[in-house]
């Protein structure tokens, strides 16, 4: 059930994902000592990257990349980099091995989805670069320049960035309504602002019953405007205690955005 809800999710945020393709902005945000650069644009030819960046007081760039950063072609590489995330990945896209995951991987509209997922994701569809030799408090320079199959620069970027270990924050409300034995929860999430440091991308949303709590989405809830889950795992006459929290490119959780307490009705009349 939750494969058909992601999915549903996806056809609600394609459209804006797609839209957001048309500016090339890469995500930038930190943990520690750590930098985490994604590419989230698309232009044509771009087939792999260099990073290079410049710090206080030098004058020059430094490469950083000792290759350029390309998409994992071994299917079997791409199902080690997923970990325990492959197999419910192989369910969702009923791929039968790991050839055909990466080749489902690699599709548009997936991939458009997936680059805004994690690390692991954007790893394997040669969107994602770590800068582990940066300080926290310091500001760089970095230069990302994009290239094309023959190693050839089609487009750079240089942007300014300053080291910060932040976990995501944003405040929502959480509403619903019951549709006959499902509860269709609502919310809303701010629009991206197009900066380099918007890494808020979704939201992990979790249900408590009278058992443990329980996180009901495997990737995160890609962010729009207008967000929803539909939630038919519950039963009639129980409470469940709904909660979401905001995501970062990185997967990390901020503070709970929003809760909300709901009964479930037993909606059908009886028989006469």
């Amino acid at each position: 059930m939750i494969i058909k809800i992601i999915l549903l999710c996806i056809i609600l945020i394609l459209p804006v994902l797609i839209h957001a393709d048309e500016v090339l902005n890469p995500i930038i945000t930190s943990d520690k000592d750590t930098v985490h650069i994604f590419i989230r644009g698309t232009y044509r030819g771009f087939s792999a990257f260099d990073v290079y960046r410049k710090g206080g007081g030098e004058d020059e760039y430094l490469l950083l990349t000792k290759k350029p950063v390309t998409p994992v072609h071994d299917p079997y590489l791409a199902q080690n980099i997923l970990g325990t995330r492959y197999d419910l990945l192989n369910q969702w896209l009923k791929a039968g091995n790991p050839e055909q995951l990466l080749h489902k991987i690699n599709s548009k509209e997936i991939a458009t989805m997936l680059k805004y997922c994690g690390i692991p994701y954007a790893t394997i569809l040669g969107r994602y670069y770590k800068d582990v030799a940066a300080k926290s408090g310091q500001k760089y320079s970095y230069r990302i320049v994009l290239l094309n199959g023959r190693g050839k620069e089609i487009h750079r970027m240089e942007v300014n960035y300053t080291v910060k270990d932040e976990l995501p924050s944003v405040k929502s409300k959480l509403t619903y309504e019951q549709i006959k034995n499902r509860i269709k929860l609502m919310w809303e999430a701010p629009k991206y602002n197009n900066k380099i440091t918007d890494d808020f991308v979704g939201f992990s949303l979790y249900r408590k019953g009278s058992k443990e709590k329980k996180r009901l989405n495997f990737l995160p809830i890609l962010r729009m405007e207008k967000m929803l889950w539909f939630d038919e795992e519950v039963e009639e006459d129980k409470e469940y205690i709904y909660s979401i929290y905001p995501v970062d490119i990185i997967g990390r959780e901020g503070k709970e955005a929003a809760s909300l307490k709901v009964m479930v009705l037993d909606l059908i009349p009886p028989l006469v």
